[in-house]
């Protein structure tokens, strides 16, 4: 079992060293947070801002998990049962799957 951190992208994350942070575990990034981090993993709910990540070309690049994909934009599917409506929980969720604590 390894730790893992869930960081949105508001202004209350803006003091955390994100970097340090992950040499102290996983980190699973909601929305907007991967233009100005690359998170372990990134988690995505809302369609805009989805849609804005995997034209972007993240989706290809990194780990990034959504509701509905766009076929061959590299990005997976969330797990099959959804937990809320919002980022945050799924990356719990998925970090959890993952095997943290």
């Amino acid at each position: 079992m390894t730790r893992a951190f869930v960081i949105g992208n508001g202004v209350s994350r803006r003091p955390v060293d994100l970097a340090r942070l992950q040499t102290h575990g996983k980190i699973y990034g909601c929305n907007a947070l991967y233009r100005e981090f690359v998170p372990d993993c990134l988690v995505s709910t809302d369609r805009p801002i989805s849609t804005q990540i995997q034209e972007s070309g993240y989706s290809r690049l990194h780990r990034h998990h959504t509701r509905r994909p766009t076929e061959g934009s590299g990005a997976e599917c969330l797990l099959t049962k959804y937990h809320g409506y919002s980022s945050g929980p799924n990356a719990v969720a998925l970090a959890c799957n993952d095997g943290a604590r």
